[in-house]
């Protein structure tokens, strides 16, 4: 089984997300869906991370960055087989530019 860690980034995009759905759209039932639904989907992959299909754009797939659907929100992430860690990069809202965010993101 892998271990399972959120970025500081990753866990920024949560807690603004949650943010976003509860106070900007008045719904806290579903911002707490989508943490519990994170929860739900990042346990499932800790026995089955290759489950999911790395990403289309060739820069990030050579990276070996895979994807994960979380409600309305993309889980990217990276396996470390040597560490059996799986590492959740970026939950972004599932409209936006996410391969620009993500290749800025590795830039940095």
């Amino acid at each position: 089984m892998y271990k399972v860690k959120f970025s500081k980034i990753a866990t920024q995009d949560l807690n603004d997300a949650f943010s976003y759905i509860s106070e900007v759209l008045k719904n806290p039932v579903a911002a707490e869906n989508l943490v519990l639904e994170t929860e739900r989907k990042t346990k499932a992959i800790q026995e089955f991370p290759y489950s999911c299909s790395l990403v289309s754009d060739k820069y990030l797939r050579q990276l070996e960055i895979r994807f994960l659907l979380v409600n309305n929100y993309v889980g990217f992430f990276q396996i470390d087989e040597l560490r059996k860690e799986i590492s959740i990069v970026r939950l972004l809202y599932g409209r936006r530019e996410w391969k620009e965010i993500l290749k800025e993101s590795k830039e940095r």
